[in-house]
């Protein structure tokens, strides 16, 4: 995953991000546990801080919203597939 984010990390990480929550079955209220999404995505080659600064994009544009906790997060409509 290293070489796919060099210019643009952030956008790159939150789409692949974005795919594997929108596989995930959500829990309770729509809450997808940050681990649940984070274990596949390093899993597949993915680095922490490429994970934080996707996960920080998808906030920003609005397709989740983070518990305060930053232990889970809920997808939007624009983050639904």
């Amino acid at each position: 995953m290293s070489g796919e984010n060099c210019n643009q990390p952030g956008q790159t990480v939150a789409q692949r991000l974005l795919e594997i929550a929108n596989t995930l079955k959500p829990q309770a209220e729509g809450r997808i546990y940050c681990e649940q999404a984070n274990a596949p995505f390093l899993r597949a080659g993915g680095r922490p801080e490429d994970y934080r600064a996707g996960i920080s994009h998808l906030q920003t544009e609005g397709m989740i919203i983070m518990h305060p906790s930053g232990a889970f997060f809920q997808l939007t409509d624009k983050g639904r597939a």
